[in-house]
């Protein structure tokens, strides 16, 4: 009969430290936790770009990827141990050494349903910083947005109000997209475009 530790010793897994693998890092003395805290400071830098966040959300899909498979792994270890401490008590007396041994395997198990727990955690944690990244392209593209929007109204010496006037919008509304706080429709982005003389891509910084 097949030792318990020997049968179920998941080779290889450190549910500390799956990001560093993932990303093919040499150094191991760094956790999941570090990873993640280094790559979310990362996608709260304004000055990304629009590449270095595509690279961003490349890396973490391939973190992702890494934990998926090492989720996987366990589930079919908790599965396996509890279907071998079954058979124990199916197939034998239940004396103090199978006791001991269906008490080993189960708390194997708890234990990799722990790690389990830990790496839905660091799915979760992934998943929201992907949205951070996401985020911080959208508020760009405001941003962007908004001082293509000035620059255009100011070559065109139309005040906000103006221009306000003109798209049949309140001068407060109007304020919103210069403050990058709101993104225009598409009939709205049409009609500035009309109004200022220039592109859609101009005024989305899609060109220079």
């Amino acid at each position: 009969m097949p030792k318990t530790r020997n049968a179920f010793a998941l080779e290889g897994f450190d549910g500390e430290r799956i990001l560093p693998r993932a990303f093919g890092a040499k150094s191991r003395q760094c956790t999941d936790t570090e990873i993640l805290a280094d790559y979310r400071a990362y996608a709260r830098n304004g000055n990304l770009t629009d590449d270095s966040i595509d690279k961003t959300k490349y890396s973490l899909a391939v973190a992702m990827t890494a934990v998926n498979k090492y989720q996987t792994r366990l589930t079919r270890h908790v599965d396996k141990i509890m279907r071998y401490s079954l058979r124990l008590i199916e197939k034998f007396d239940i004396d103090e050494k199978i006791q001991a041994k269906v008490r080993r395997a189960r708390i194997l198990a708890a234990m990799y349903e722990n790690n389990l727990r830990l790496l839905h955690n660091l799915q979760k944690e992934i998943h929201e910083l992907i949205l951070e990244l996401e985020e911080t392209r959208e508020f760009k593209l405001r941003q962007r947005f908004a001082q293509r929007l000035r620059q255009a109204r100011k070559k065109a010496e139309m005040t906000q109000q103006d221009l306000a006037n003109r798209i049949q919008m309140s001068q407060g509304g109007y304020t919103q997209y210069e403050l990058a706080r709101r993104d225009p429709s598409i009939p709205t982005l049409i009609k500035l475009t009309r109004i200022l003389n220039c592109s859609a891509d101009y005024l989305l910084g899609l060109t220079p």
